[in-house]
């Protein structure tokens, strides 16, 4: 797009007094919001689990509408002996998909994970309503 056009669509949305529209989730969805920080030196063990988990999320579990991982990128002066922090984003149809989920996901966590990572925790996100 040209600077005019994103000129006009700016100019559009400012007028009209509101942002442009979120994309809305359907009220059940359940969204979670994962922040793991794995001990140095573990960030490939990490991945190897994850890839591992993920293809069993694909076969096992129904009802995921989103499944994503992302790892900081490391900043200046970041010493190679802290933990890198990764985020994990989930998103489910409902509670009993995530529940489900949990069932068979939830005991890796407590063993795998713990050994590899410093710590870990999840939030469950709920939508704001800017109107």
């Amino acid at each position: 797009m040209t600077r005019r056009v994103l000129t006009l669509v700016a100019l559009s949305v400012c007028i009209s007094g509101g942002t442009l529209p979120a994309q809305e989730k359907p009220a059940n969805h359940v969204i979670l919001l994962g922040t793991i920080k794995v001990k140095p030196g573990r960030d490939e063990d990490f991945k190897k689990v994850l890839a591992e988990m993920s293809v069993r999320m694909r076969r096992e579990d129904h009802g995921n509408v989103r499944f994503e991982f992302y790892r900081a990128a490391p900043g200046r002066g970041q010493q190679a002996e802290t933990a890198s922090t990764w985020y994990e984003y989930e998103e489910w149809v409902d509670q009993e998909s995530s529940s489900a989920h949990a069932k068979w996901a939830g005991p890796i966590l407590q063993t795998t994970w713990k050994e590899m990572t410093e710590s870990y925790s999840f939030a469950r996100l709920t939508p704001v309503d800017f109107q």
